[in-house]
């Protein structure tokens, strides 16, 4: 349940980007106040399959520790490809 509450907030957030750069695109907001966003998704792909489902709930320091290294290698790999 806390992963579909989460992604809701998530792609809300992601759909009103998407409809501002429609009407950016479109020339119906005034480009001096508004900017287009480009986003990018980091996969984290085969990386992250070991953890089942019971990690969604894990909130100890040294998990998070190591999602967030994992997260930065990704972001680094993304970066230098």
């Amino acid at each position: 349940m806390n992963e579909v509450t989460f992604n809701a907030s998530l792609l809300a957030e992601l759909r009103a980007i998407e409809f501002v750069r429609r009407l950016l695109a479109e020339g119906k907001l005034d480009a001096r106040r508004y900017k287009s966003v480009r986003m990018h998704r980091i996969d984290g792909g085969a990386v992250l399959a070991p953890f089942g489902a019971d990690s969604k709930m894990r909130a100890d320091l040294a998990f998070v520790r190591k999602l967030f290294a994992l997260g930065r290698t990704a972001g680094q790999e993304w970066l230098h490809a």
